[in-house]
């Protein structure tokens, strides 16, 4: 068999591991909120069947944007503001996530979630993540978000946040001076080995904001085949051809 053959086989392994990976399902909601205080509890999501959310030929992948300010309400009470929101969800496969919201009259517990990507299952997954926060003391005084001693960014895989497996979760708190802004970039961690079959993915941002400031969060969660993946499906084609000569 010619080396023109190997290489087509041996390709055509390889494509399919990487087409099975972009063959990706969403959870019910492609974007949810939550915020509750004293006053009351409201929630907002987008369907992830809403038309709102379209294919970007250029990422590979779905993407939702808010249009403008949502108010988050319980009946007639407004609880808080989400300024802008968007998710882009790549299905090779990865999660975007970012937000702005405002707190109600007094300090708002929020819950920002992504949908749950669920894709066919990769083996020996690699996945790497970051996220940043930015936080206003709109109020004039001392501004603070915190989440009762947990991170405020978590990411999962095997489930939607938080009944998943935690890969790993930034920001503990953030503050700001009276009337100031600051902001909270993580480094990041990854490529970093998961160690057990992967097939779903999301991520959550969970805090509570200090009265009537705002708070802006972004985040990106990539999961992917470990390298050698890829090469040992090579390997393979070309030992099959190997055999049958």
């Amino acid at each position: 068999m010619g080396k023109g053959t190997v290489r087509f086989l041996a390709g055509l392994g390889v494509a399919g591991l990487i087409a099975s990976v972009a063959s990706a399902g969403f959870s019910e909601n492609f974007f949810e909120i939550e915020a509750s205080n004293s006053s009351g509890t409201g929630t907002w999501h987008v369907s992830s069947t809403d038309a709102s959310i379209t294919y970007d030929p250029n990422v590979g992948g779905y993407t939702w944007f808010s249009s403008g300010p949502i108010n988050i309400m319980d009946g007639p009470t407004l609880i808080a503001t989400l300024n802008y929101a968007g998710v882009t969800v790549i299905e090779d496969p990865q999660i975007n996530l970012f937000f702005g919201v405002q707190a109600g009259a007094v300090d708002t517990t929020f819950t920002v979630r992504s949908t749950e990507l669920s894709f066919p299952t990769i083996a020996s997954p690699v996945g790497e993540a970051s996220a940043g926060l930015a936080l206003t003391g709109a109020t004039g005084g001392h501004g603070i978000a915190t989440n009762d001693g947990n991170d405020i960014y978590l990411a999962q895989y095997n489930g939607l946040v938080p009944a998943g497996t935690d890969f790993t979760s930034f920001h503990s708190m953030i503050e700001t001076p009276v009337g100031d802004t600051n902001t909270d970039v993580s480094a990041g961690i990854g490529p970093t080995p998961i160690g057990v079959p992967v097939s779903s993915m999301s991520a959550q941002f969970q805090f509570t904001l200090s009265a009537g400031d705002i708070l802006g969060g972004t985040s990106t969660y990539v999961i992917t085949p470990e390298p050698g993946a890829l090469a040992c499906v090579g390997l393979a084609a070309i030992a099959l051809i190997r055999r049958r000569r």
